[in-house]
């Protein structure tokens, strides 16, 4: 396939985006099984580089076309992101290449003319055009240049401070290595490394880091069950939980099961992991991915994790509660969740202290809690255990430590600029026995 007709896929899965508020983390890895394994890397920088810098590309938009880019048809508009995006952002693609091949996106003749000179007049201009004034508004020029929304920049700022806001949204906006889990039941970690020539993480010895855009799937070992892909600070919440050979497990909130994969692997092949989902379609994420890595122990329960289930209470030694959130700490790995993740960061609360407080009676007299989200919003973290705890007298706060990092109070809360990872809070309680 030429990458003409990459671009013209991607086009089309951003335009799809646009219509149907689609997610793209989901139609990009769709879309990208029907390509050759070297033209996927392409086809996932631009759509979502392009979706992650849509607030910059229409702002560039507007300077150019004197009219706001939403008064244009959406082809048109996703086009012009689409060749923007190459210019601003993608130094490997020349500027005539990242012209001339969207350019030949067009649907007739008028368009094409109209794309070319915008496209042409953005790099006359040496591809720089001057943001709005930082004096006059310093969230607004973060917000166009970073490109995320205004009401998240203010939020960042007013929880973190400018200086450690800009550093976030900085940190999300860059490109991280890929995150391996090793599954040790096969295979070593030294030997995976080698064949792939990737490196241990500093804070997950058991997870490889690979640069570069590599698409898993097409990795010596993938089909062998020799990994998995695993954010560092997911693995380090399951590596807080501790769960040990025999013993009983409860995954919340299991899918696609990277959590459950990665505490059976912590248990030696030995107990038994319950993985836990209110979507019965996403189940078979955790059982084709077990039986891939060769991973017996793992039954899966289709349930709502807010209600009681007296066949759980006081059944398991560990209970993971990896609760659905508003993703404010993997703004980086969904481009397209910077826009959605401030109106259900209000929402979540509610839900993850009704999963907190069902998924804590099935913990064991003596056993463990964890409660971690992938956000860094207080409401959504600290608040919800802090409310648990004052309802909950027979659990307290355990401390931990994963790799060289270690909690306070029981709570640890990893951040892009500070770690070079994921943003995560993870909170470890013990139930008094």
């Amino acid at each position: 396939m030429t990458e003409r007709n990459v671009r013209r896929v991607a086009l089309s899965l951003l335009c799809r985006y646009e219509e149907d508020d689609t997610f793209v983390n989901i139609t990009v890895p769709r879309a990208a099984r029907e390509l050759p394994a070297a033209d996927r890397a392409l086809l996932t920088a631009l759509v979502y580089g392009t979706v992650e810098r849509r607030i910059t590309l229409d702002y560039y938009i507007g300077t150019l076309a004197s009219s706001a880019s939403g008064s244009l048809e959406l082809h048109t508009r996703c086009a012009l992101r689409l060749g923007l995006y190459q210019l601003a952002f993608m130094d490997s693609i020349p500027d005539h290449a990242a012209v001339n091949e969207t350019v030949k996106l067009a649907l007739g003749r008028g368009e094409a003319s109209y794309l070319n000179g915008i496209l042409r007049e953005f790099v006359r201009r040496g591809k720089s055009l001057p943001l709005p004034e930082y004096s006059r508004n310093p969230a607004r020029y973060i917000s166009i240049k970073h490109s995320y929304p205004l009401a998240l920049v203010r939020r960042f700022i007013s929880l973190f401070g400018e200086e450690r806001a800009v550093a976030m949204l900085e940190q999300f906006n860059s490109r991280r290595p890929l995150a391996l889990k090793v599954n040790t039941l096969r295979c070593s970690v030294e030997s995976l490394a080698e064949t792939l020539g990737a490196r241990p993480s500093e804070y997950a010895p058991d997870c490889l880091l690979l640069d570069g855009a590599v698409s898993p799937t097409s990795l010596p070992g993938w089909e062998e069950g020799h990994f998995f892909v695993e954010g560092i600070s997911s693995r380090l919440a399951v590596s807080a939980l501790g769960a040990r050979s025999g013993e009983r497990v409860l995954d919340a909130c299991a899918a696609p099961g990277g959590k459950s994969f990665s505490a059976a692997i912590d248990m030696e092949g030995r107990g038994e992991v319950v993985s836990c989902e209110l979507y019965e379609g996403r189940l078979g994420l955790i059982s084709d991915g077990a039986r891939r890595l060769g991973i017996d122990i793992i039954r899966t329960v289709c349930r709502d994790s807010t209600e009681i289930e007296p066949e759980f209470v006081g059944a398991f030694d560990r209970v993971l509660c990896d609760v659905p959130c508003s993703g404010w700490g993997v703004l980086g790995a969904k481009p397209d969740l910077r826009y959605r993740c401030f109106e259900s960061a209000e929402r979540m609360p509610p839900l993850q202290s009704a999963i907190l407080a069902a998924s804590s009676r099935y913990v064991k007299p003596g056993g463990t809690l964890v409660y971690s989200t992938c956000t860094l919003n207080p409401d959504e973290n600290e608040r919800v255990v802090e409310a648990f705890l004052r309802d909950n007298a027979d659990f307290a706060p355990c401390d931990f430590s994963v790799g060289s990092l270690s909690s306070e109070g029981g709570i640890l809360t990893l951040t892009p600029e500070q770690h070079g990872v994921d943003g995560f809070f993870i909170a470890k309680l013990t139930r008094r026995a």
